[in-house]
């Protein structure tokens, strides 16, 4: 049997130990392809989602191995893949409920991959397709963005935020995002044409008559941003539900939603990528075998961008 090394979790929540174990090479099924991972984008968030440990069937899963967006190679390809080929560089986000990408190999569909960005290296490309379909989705699908829209974004220089930021200024939108004092420079680089310290000031004290809200953050912050939404404006989570006591409020709209894999998006984001209409932000790399130092670094906060395991040394 062929092994492979992989990050495992121990147990469930952020305070998990994650361990670089030896475990089998899975072996790609029908529809399916396995990619040679070269980059892996972190999620802290995962360790205490219930797809991180159950199957779709409600299976619980002993170990489960983290991270879902990937860079790499295909290395081998299942039946029912005909536009899929050993050696195409490809990039993607894998179902939530199956083992991750945090390992030398993973299993992906070819609904979940498409070939990767060509003007960024492989890190880089790992950095995009959470938070690129993440905001895709929110902004586009569900807000319906326009031109002109007043946008407020929560969390505007996290993985997430720094995509959105991007898309948004694309589609003509007004951008205005809340970040930490650090990370304002950030935010304004990236096209925000206002930026708030939330640190500093309340953003409601300072923000109005906006359309829509992305909030990346949740929590006091989601409540407090249906204040500053005009009627009929739209609040979109994707941190937590929307409290029952605002779900049905009448003057405004609220929608939470998880991400979903998507291989026509992960297309046209590539093409933006290599446009230099979405540049991917990395805030910091990590080996795979030192994972345990990248999700402390991510629980510390305030990060700028993506944190990524670099799976295949340079």
């Amino acid at each position: 049997m062929s092994m492979m090394k992989a990050v495992c979790l121990e147990r469930c929540g952020r305070a998990s130990t994650v361990n670089l174990s030896d475990v089998p090479r899975p072996k790609p099924g029908p529809g399916e392809v396995l990619v040679h991972v070269h980059a892996a984008g972190i999620t802290l968030t995962e360790l205490d989602w219930g797809e991180t440990w159950r199957t779709r069937n409600g299976i619980p899963r002993a170990h489960p191995i983290p991270g879902h967006e990937l860079c790499g190679e295909v290395a081998a390809v299942g039946v029912g893949t005909p536009d899929l080929h050993t050696g195409d560089r490809v990039y993607g986000l894998t179902d939530f409920a199956r083992d991750g990408a945090e390992a030398e190999y993973a299993i992906a569909t070819a609904s979940e991959i498409a070939r990767a960005p060509r003007s960024v290296d492989d890190l880089h490309a790992a950095a995009v397709p959470l938070a690129a379909l993440t905001a895709w989705q929110a902004l586009f699908d569900r807000a319906r963005l326009e031109a002109g829209h007043r946008l407020l974004i929560h969390g505007a220089a996290g993985g997430v935020g720094c995509v959105a930021v991007q898309l948004a200024r694309w589609a003509g939108a007004h951008v205005i995002g809340t970040a930490s004092e650090s990370n304002l420079d950030l935010v304004r680089a990236l096209g925000a044409d206002e930026v708030v310290d939330h640190e500093a000031v309340h953003f409601e004290d300072v923000v109005s008559d906006v359309d829509v809200v992305l909030d990346c953050v949740g929590g006091d912050t989601l409540t407090r941003s249906f204040g500053v939404l005009v009627d009929d404006g739209l609040l979109i989570s994707i941190a937590q539900p929307i409290p029952d006591d605002r779900a049905d409020d009448p003057r405004v709209h609220a929608q939470f939603f998880v991400v979903h894999p998507d291989r026509a998006q992960l297309e046209r984001i590539a093409e933006l990528v290599d446009q230099g209409v979405i540049v991917p932000i990395v805030d910091a790399v990590v080996p795979l075998e030192r994972a345990q130092e990248a999700y402390e670094h991510l629980a510390k906060g305030h990060a700028r961008g993506k944190t990524i395991l670099k799976v295949i040394p340079s």
